[in-house]
């Protein structure tokens, strides 16, 4: 149970624009194990960061002491303030600033326990996970994502000492995994091919690209 005076309460909603309401809101849906708890906690820890860091500056002690309140140090305030012991509320702290200053970390780690789950795995959607992910993040330690695989639509080719001459020559048109859009590849020599085979050619792996990406952007309209 949170331990504040009223005075001290109000002062905080002023000073520092502490919605408590809200903090309490977030704090219920923080206690399950799911999503919706982690992006809760996620929030929560914000506002906890963003506190802390008001807490330090010099400007914020004479504040309080100009309206007769006092936190002896920060475990104190963020004991008081939002009922996080020591550890805790320092790992809220860590978990705000990442929050507030690497969005790109959170984006892999929600990332990665997506995948977890996907794969059938539970993931461990989790602060402490968190802070453990950025600190791999940061040392580069981190598991790499295997990088979704291109899906061939058609491949066509003409063997070496063929149409072409010696080289060989091969055509390949896929899904981009990166992109979600049709791509079309060529390796080896079409020169040697006659102009109105190139020609041919070319219109035809045009058209197939087409087809391709209508189809795609129909399968995801």
């Amino acid at each position: 149970m949170r331990n504040l005076l009223e005075i001290e309460k109000n002062f905080l909603m002023s000073a520092q624009g502490i919605n408590f309401r809200k903090v309490d809101e977030l704090q219920d849906i923080a206690k399950d194990r799911d999503r919706q708890a982690f992006d809760a906690q996620l929030k929560l820890a914000k506002i906890v960061y963003d506190a802390s860091e008001w807490f330090k500056l010099e400007s914020t002690k004479e504040e309080m002491y100009d309206a007769g309140i006092e936190f002896t140090n920060l475990q104190e305030f963020n004991e008081r303030v939002f009922n996080y012991k020591k550890g805790w509320g320092y790992k809220m702290i860590q978990a705000g600033k990442i929050a507030v200053d690497e969005a790109a970390v959170v984006t892999k780690f929600k990332r990665k326990c997506t995948a977890n789950e996907n794969a059938g795995e539970t993931p461990n959607r989790k602060i402490d996970a968190l802070i453990a992910f950025a600190k791999q993040v940061e040392e580069g330690t981190e598991e790499q994502e295997p990088k979704p695989a291109n899906k061939t639509l058609l491949t066509i080719s003409f063997a070496k000492d063929g149409l072409n001459g010696a080289g060989g020559a091969s055509s390949r048109i896929f899904i981009n995994a990166a992109t979600g859009n049709a791509s079309m590849k060529t390796a080896g020599d079409i020169e040697g091919l006659s102009p109105k085979t190139r020609d041919l050619y070319a219109q035809f792996l045009i058209s197939v690209s087409d087809d391709a990406q209508t189809f795609i952007n129909n399968q995801n309209s």
